[in-house]
């Protein structure tokens, strides 16, 4: 089946992460790629030119030491500082196991703490994140990654 295809990281000892590689589909069947994304509005804010990575290092970087995540369903507080070094250690993984920029993960996780770092990870590297519900039986998540 897809068990070949699964990759763990391990972000707690309580708790495994699955990690599936979703195979590339035919080129032929994968619609043209937008290279580039604007919405324009009337505002006195000018358009900033940045990945949501750049926003979270550049916010990390002056404000290390001040909350940045509450997650009070798992007793858990983070600053920038710590959140940031967890997403780092996450990207780091990710590339060890082989990831590369525009490659497809699905995450098979609930909303917690370590979904969230997964995303900013994801954003970090360039990685597409698919979440699939964590309620789906092995049938439907079969279904999902083919």
């Amino acid at each position: 089946m897809f068990i070949n295809q699964t990759k763990r990281i391990l972000t707690q000892p309580q708790t495994t992460s699955f990690i599936l590689l979703l195979l590339k589909k035919h080129k032929s069947s994968i619609s043209p790629k937008l290279t580039s994304s604007y919405f324009h509005h009337v505002s006195p804010l000018p358009l900033q030119y940045k990945t949501i990575s750049q926003s979270f290092d550049e916010t990390a970087a002056k404000y290390p030491d001040h909350e940045c995540y509450v997650f009070k369903s798992e007793q858990k507080r983070y600053t920038y500082k710590s959140f940031k070094h967890e997403v780092d250690s996450l990207a780091a993984s990710l590339l060890e196991l082989g990831f590369e920029k525009n490659d497809r993960f699905a995450v098979w996780l609930p909303n917690t703490s370590q979904n969230v770092a997964m995303t900013f990870a994801a954003s970090k590297l360039g990685l597409i994140k698919v979440n699939i519900n964590p309620a789906y039986v092995e049938r439907e998540l079969e279904y999902c990654i083919n």
